[in-house]
């Protein structure tokens, strides 16, 4: 979604994520994206470019939200089938957060330098 990061809240921490895991056999970096964001969230986004990688090997894709959305819309609450740890879904501005509030707060420079960078295009 332009102009709003797609994050996780973990109820157990209370800390935002990116959906994110790992690959299944031979699937493309892509695909990974694509289905551990439909799976943590139910959204269905369109795959763009790759804005970062994390030391852990993370990758940070470009994304565009196939849905009618916007960030006023939230917090959501994760689809039924979604791991039960997910509390929430919330578009955000990484702008707006401190390294506190992040699962991975190393990461944080990471989504505001893509979140800077799809602002660009």
């Amino acid at each position: 979604m332009q102009n709003s990061l797609l994050v996780i809240k973990y109820s157990s921490s209370g800390q935002y994520d990116l959906p994110f895991g790992d690959p299944i056999s031979n699937e493309s970096a892509q695909c990974t994206a694509h289905r551990h964001t439909w799976e943590q969230t139910g959204f269905n986004v369109e795959v763009d470019q790759l804005l970062g990688v994390s030391q852990s090997g993370m990758m940070l894709f470009s994304c565009g939200l196939s849905s009618g959305f916007t960030s006023d819309d939230g917090p959501l609450e994760p689809p039924s089938w979604a791991n039960s740890n997910i509390q929430q879904i919330e578009f955000i501005s990484p702008f707006d957060t401190r390294y506190d509030v992040w699962q991975q707060p190393d990461n944080l420079i990471m989504y505001r330098d893509g979140f800077v960078a799809v602002g660009d295009d």
